[in-house]
Order: C-alpha cells, then sequence, then structure tokens
C-alpha cells in the first residue's frame, strides 16, 4: 500500500489536484469531508500500569485533523465502510 503525507492545513480542495485517492481516477472526482485522529502507539503499554492514566494521557496527546479529500463515488463509498468496520 502506498502512503501519502499531506500536511494539516493543505486538506483542502484548493491545494490538492482533483485525483481519486483511493483509486487514483481523474473523472468523476468529488471532494468529501474527512476526519482523522490518531494518538502515540506507546500509550496502550500504559494500560498495563493503570487504565484511568492511560485514558487521560490518549485524550491530552490525541492529535485531529478535519479537511476534504478527493474520491469518486465508489471510492468513497468503499471509504465510508471501511469506517465503519474499523470503528
Amino acid at each position: 500500500m502506498h502512503s501519502i503525507n499531506i500536511p494539516s492545513g493543505e486538506l483542502n480542495e484548493f491545494d490538492l489536484p482533483p485525483v481519486c485517492v483511493v483509486t487514483g481516477e481523474r473523472e468523476g472526482v468529488v471532494f468529501k469531508p474527512v476526519k482523522f485522529s490518531w494518538y502515540p502507539r506507546w500509550i496502550g503499554l500504559l494500560v498495563l500500569f493503570n487504565l484511568l492514566i492511560a485514558i487521560i494521557v490518549a485524550s491530552a496527546m490525541t492529535k485531529r485533523v478535519k479537511g476534504t479529500l478527493p474520491f469518486t463515488e465508489e471510492a468513497w463509498s468503499r471509504w465510508k465502510r471501511g469506517a465503519r468496520v474499523g470503528e
């Protein structure tokens, strides 16, 4: 799988080309709103010591980004299905 790094301030239709991020298609591309959140993986080790501390550190260190990414309608439905399965 390929890796794409996009700065958080450039997740919008003004800075990105109209190319689907899933399929690479250039036809029928629309920009859809997306949200990402993540925290360092080592926070999982804190659960071994204390669950409350792990929750507090995870909430303090969680990073969130919102923006829009280009998708075809088929790729967007696959993306949303994958997001539901991953929750």
